[in-house]
């Protein structure tokens, strides 16, 4: 959620870095909106859902329990563990979709930016990666072409990936 809102306040639809991850962001605010509805609270404020029932969440500690659940999350580590399961069908397919991914989106900023300056120079980008560290415990605060690519890969990879394994894509 964090890049498809930082997208939204950061980028023009013509950017090229938006339209290089609008694919991967289309409607996700949507289904985790919905998700969140089904997992916590139908209505808000009544702290209804699946999990606040089976672990007693109030509609008072909901904004802690997502503050928490969101600091231990970390794209880096989420990839390894998707990709490195033995024996695993869906194991070996993450790892073939965080390498293309990978290629992607390299291949696409180094013909985008020739080099850090460059980054540096587009206040578009600029800002979207401002609004990513305020937003990412644990975001690298060096803004450079690997740590762009670095977020947006694990962006797809999350976005793409963990929502096929929900059955949400």
């Amino acid at each position: 959620e964090s890049h498809t809102l930082a997208m939204s306040y950061a980028f023009s639809a013509k950017h090229p870095l938006f339209r290089l991850m609008h694919p991967h962001s289309f409607n996700v605010l949507n289904q985790n909106v919905n998700a969140s509805y089904a997992l916590f609270d139908s209505k808000l404020g009544k702290a209804d859902g699946m999990l606040s029932n089976f672990f007693a969440i109030t509609s008072d500690s909901y904004e802690k329990v997502v503050m928490k659940s969101y600091a231990k999350y970390n794209a880096h580590d989420f990839c390894e563990r998707v990709t490195s399961v033995p024996n695993s069908a869906l194991s070996n397919d993450s790892r073939l979709f965080y390498a293309t991914f990978n290629r992607y989106v390299s291949e696409s900023i180094d013909a985008i930016y020739e080099h850090d300056e460059s980054l540096l120079n587009d206040p578009e980008c600029a800002r979207f990666y401002t609004i990513l560290v305020d937003m990412i415990p644990d975001m690298p605060e060096q803004f450079t072409r690997q740590s762009l690519k670095d977020s947006i890969v694990h962006f797809m990879f999350g976005s793409s990936v963990l929502h096929e394994i929900v059955g949400t894509s």
